[in-house]
């Protein structure tokens, strides 16, 4: 009875899915060109060349800085103390997130949404101010929280309007099909700390390789603010190969101390069409006291 009932459970949300990727081919194909990359330039200074990264500026660190001596040593060092130093003091968090990134070889429209953040459980709430070419308008996910029959873990997702008077409300693996063709990373990767963590795993491996070449190069900025900016080149061979770009450039917040900037290339050109993709975390606030009842399609209207 359970399978039956899944099956035509799978067999809705098929149906369903079908008529939104439908209507969004519809909507894609008349919508005229938007300024998707108008905010990400008032965020990052760069060249004239598209998503390309200025060269480091000169030296604008005051004479005494405590962490440039650990960055021009030893950055892997210092991005691991950043982590430690995260896990132990942040519990919550809310930011607006901006990505574009390279999905199945095509350049996704950049997006852009208002998040909620909280580690334990860990829980991610996400609503797209600019969805692009996202399907989804909401998510809600909390690890644990939703799982179907075989125990694979759900999300809640709203899609984009109009598609929402077909179904206000869906629910989707959240490593299944559907997650794999909307974004590089899954949702349960979001976050500060998967970010350092991701960073760290492949500087360990290639420093096992001897291959890690990743240095501090100075002084960057991020929607007017000052970071330290980290410069990380890998032998990238691909995407079925152990490494997920050649170059990363990571920018750590001075005042923070968190990856409020990341930009990851698949050669060195810096270029459009070597860019595989650019995070931005911009409006962080944290440890503002967030609670479960925060990260439910009820208390987010969906």
């Amino acid at each position: 009875m359970a399978v039956a009932l899944k099956a035509m459970s799978r067999a809705r949300n098929t149906i369903i899915l079908g008529l939104l990727l439908c209507v969004a081919l519809f909507l894609q194909c008349t919508m005229a060109p938007g300024s998707d990359q108008e905010l990400t330039k008032q965020l990052v200074r760069h060249s004239n060349e598209a998503y390309a990264f200025p060269q480091p500026p000169a030296r604008t660190e005051p004479i005494g800085d405590p962490f440039e001596a650990k960055l021009r040593t030893a950055p892997v060092e210092f991005l691991r103390e950043l982590l430690e130093r995260y896990e132990s003091t942040v519990r919550d968090y809310s930011c607006t997130f901006i990505k574009k990134e390279r999905v199945n070889g095509r350049l996704r429209a950049e997006q852009e949404m208002a998040c909620l953040f909280k580690e334990d459980p860990f829980s991610v709430h996400m609503n797209w101010v600019r969805p692009g070419d996202s399907l989804a308008k909401q998510a809600v996910y909390v690890h644990g929280k939703l799982k179907d029959a075989e125990g694979d873990e759900l999300a809640y997702v709203r899609p984009v309007p109009p598609l929402d008077i077909l179904a206000k409300r869906v629910t989707q693996e959240i490593h299944g099909k559907s997650a794999e063709t909307a974004s590089r990373r899954f949702i349960d990767q979001f976050g500060f700390a998967n970010t350092l963590r991701m960073i760290l795993k492949h500087c360990d491996l290639a420093a096992r390789r001897g291959e890690l070449d990743i240095r501090y190069v100075g002084e960057g900025q991020i929607d007017g603010r000052p970071t330290y900016e980290i410069h990380r080149r890998l032998p990238y061979t691909g995407e079925d190969g152990p490494y997920p770009e050649r170059l990363l450039i990571v920018h750590i917040d001075k005042e923070l101390l968190l990856p409020t900037g990341c930009f990851v290339y698949r050669d060195e050109s810096r270029s459009d069409e070597a860019l595989l993709g650019s995070y931005l975390w911009t409006n962080i606030k944290l440890n503002i006291q967030l609670s479960d009842a925060d990260f439910t399609p009820e208390a987010n209207n969906f």
